[in-house]
């Protein structure tokens, strides 16, 4: 994730090649960088994380140029503190639009408690504490940003928040594609029924609705298309199945690994992210309780899904799990969960 920063910063070499002179535990990591017949090396992630991440990489090679010229070379220490100190910060971020927007539903006490449970209940801890240079804790950050946009847009329908939310959109994908899950929030936002369905799809479809909306969002995968028609002779690639890639990360539907991804010690979802029960649990309570809105699977059982370091898919977490008055009143074991399905597999690099 952080690659792009030094290679167009300090290298002035968005092609890698400056990877074959680095120490060997750097150029050699884990197959994350794939040559192309263009001549060039792809990084495997895309770079959301290094743009979100840039101004404390700016401030990190001022300085080092400042007082440690010999140093800049983008991973010396004052490269790594930045980098810590980006990671924190998205935290601090994530943490208040979190507080927010359960307090809107659940009150300040239980909004407290509730960013308490995503710190420490989830593998967030662990990516703010070990792994800060990963896309977690950039996801949870703007996450809770983009949800927060969506309950604002849905009060009050201006530009503004279609094309903040567009934006906030871009970045979340542009973070981690796989993220793009996130979209139904909007799209299923407080439907109740068929009817709901079709009148909901009838105005997010008109024009006046999507076009601010991609006003947003295109401009910031912008650079990510011309990067890779530049490196890799396309505008869309699949940087997880490029030749070269040592984890065979293919989906196989005929070979699931539900017991594996839920419990086992090595980034199952309920081992690293306990947290998720509660999320269960509001699964089983908005259930019984009567199901009405679609709009809420997003609050209590599908963000926890969102693709797991370890093979984890979201293709069980599309259903209806309560209506708006179940959330609001359950808010307190939904709204935890929003972060739990990012940060279950500590040592994972995807």
């Amino acid at each position: 994730y952080y690659m792009y920063l030094p290679a167009f910063f300090v290298y002035h070499d968005p092609g890698m090649h400056f990877l074959d002179q680095l120490a060997e535990d750097i150029s050699g990591f884990s197959g994350t960088f794939f040559p192309m017949d263009t001549g060039q090396v792809v990084d495997k992630y895309t770079m959301g994380v290094a743009i979100l991440q840039l101004p404390f990489f700016l401030a990190a090679d001022i300085l080092t140029k400042l007082f440690r010229p010999e140093a800049a070379d983008g991973f010396s220490a004052l490269y790594q503190l930045g980098n810590i100190a980006s990671g924190c910060f998205y935290y601090f971020f994530g943490s208040f639009w979190s507080y927010r927007l359960v307090k809107k539903y659940a009150g300040a006490g239980k909004a407290f408690a509730a960013v308490l449970l995503i710190t420490f209940g989830t593998g967030l801890f662990h990516y703010i504490t070990m792994d800060g240079s990963y896309s977690h804790v950039y996801t949870y950050g703007m996450l809770a940003l983009f949800l927060w946009l969506v309950e604002r847009h849905e009060e009050e329908e201006h530009t503004k928040f279609k094309v903040l939310g567009g934006i906030c959109f871009g970045l979340v994908t542009l973070i981690r594609v796989t993220n793009v899950v996130v979209i139904f929030v909007y799209l299923l936002y407080r439907v109740t029924s068929w009817k709901s369905f079709r009148e909901r799809m009838a105005k997010v479809l008109r024009p006046k609705s999507f076009l601010p909306i991609l006003t947003g969002f295109f401009p910031v995968w912008l650079p990510q298309l011309i990067y890779w028609k530049w490196a890799a002779g396309s505008f869309i690639v699949n940087s997880y199945d490029l030749p070269g890639n040592i984890w065979q990360e293919h989906f196989n539907w005929l070979q699931p690994q539900i017991a594996g991804v839920l419990f086992l010690p090595n980034r199952g979802v309920f081992f690293w992210c306990p947290v998720v029960i509660l999320s269960c649990a509001a699964f089983v309570l908005c259930f019984r309780r009567g199901i009405s809105s679609w709009g809420c699977w997003c609050r209590s059982f599908c963000l926890p899904t969102l693709p797991q370091p370890g093979g984890l898919t979201t293709g069980s977490a599309v259903l209806p799990t309560g209506s708006l008055w179940t959330c609001r009143r359950s808010s307190f074991l939904n709204l935890p969960c929003f972060w739990a399905g990012r940060g279950s597999g500590a040592g994972s690099g995807s």
